[in-house]
């Protein structure tokens, strides 16, 4: 339940609160601290309170989120999270709250719903926004992975990154690369790697080698995998951890040799 409640509450700082009435803001204020302290039933009726007035000031978004949230994780009934999101994004509030309740029932859709495509298809419909964080572009590519489509999730990815989106956001790549790494597309994932070590390089540059060196160990090519850690390590990178790493391949090069 922490790791749900932390999504919940995630709401509460990253966007700015704003909007009409000293009573909202105390409403909305009482509704996180029962939050955060699990009493999510008084929570529910202070946040649905803010709901009901019928105006779409920012503490009324904010509390639309919060319903959907704790409809979907606290009340387990996606349906209702669902209704939440589309009442936001319906309705005439801020853009920046809407986008979130699209990503939201996104997600919903392609988790608690089962249906990637669903999830794929509401994200497709948004505006692209090259300011954003990257999260609705991360997600597309998981749901069309999520889908079994690893050929358009690939292309997906190349679009983004070769349309220059996000171009101050060196994670992107990483990102994507760890979603083809764990979803076992080597080759996609290997790619993105290298392409951070190379056009990117720095710190993330490092990252990636790491990622690479993690990749290689998972395709059973253990002495390409130890000959990146070895890199890594010369380049300062995390030294302790990387020795003990190249250790345990050390180890397992010699078990496979007998």
């Amino acid at each position: 339940m922490g790791r749900w409640l932390s999504l919940i509450l995630i709401f509460s700082i990253i966007l700015p609160l704003g909007g009409c009435g000293g009573k909202d803001k105390e409403l909305y204020a009482e509704g996180e601290r029962a939050l955060s302290q699990s009493r999510f039933s008084e929570a529910y009726r202070l946040f649905q309170e803010i709901a009901q007035k019928g105006n779409t000031s920012s503490y009324a978004a904010r509390s639309l989120l919060q319903l959907a949230q704790i409809e979907r994780v606290v009340n387990q009934d996606p349906q209702k999270a669902i209704a939440y999101c589309k009442r936001l994004i319906q309705g005439n509030y801020i853009e920046a709250y809407r986008r979130k309740a699209q990503i939201l029932m996104a997600d919903i859709s392609a988790r608690e719903m089962g249906n990637p495509k669903a999830g794929l298809k509401i994200l497709r419909a948004m505006t692209p926004d090259p300011r954003s964080s990257g999260l609705r572009e991360e997600r597309m590519v998981e749901y069309a992975i999520r889908a079994g489509d690893l050929k358009g999730a690939s292309k997906l990815a190349r679009s983004f990154l070769q349309g220059g989106f996000n171009q101050n956001d060196t994670r992107f790549p990483l990102v994507l690369a760890e979603l083809f790494r764990n979803a076992g597309a080597w080759e996609e994932a290997e790619g993105l790697y290298r392409y951070v070590i190379e056009e990117i390089g720095g710190e993330k540059g490092q990252e990636a080698l790491c990622g690479l060196a993690n990749l290689k160990e998972d395709q059973g090519e253990l002495q390409e995998a130890l000959t990146l850690l070895k890199k890594l390590k010369s380049q300062g990178y995390k030294t302790k951890l990387v020795e003990i790493h190249i250790r345990q391949l050390k180890r397992r090069i010699r078990e496979e040799k007998r």
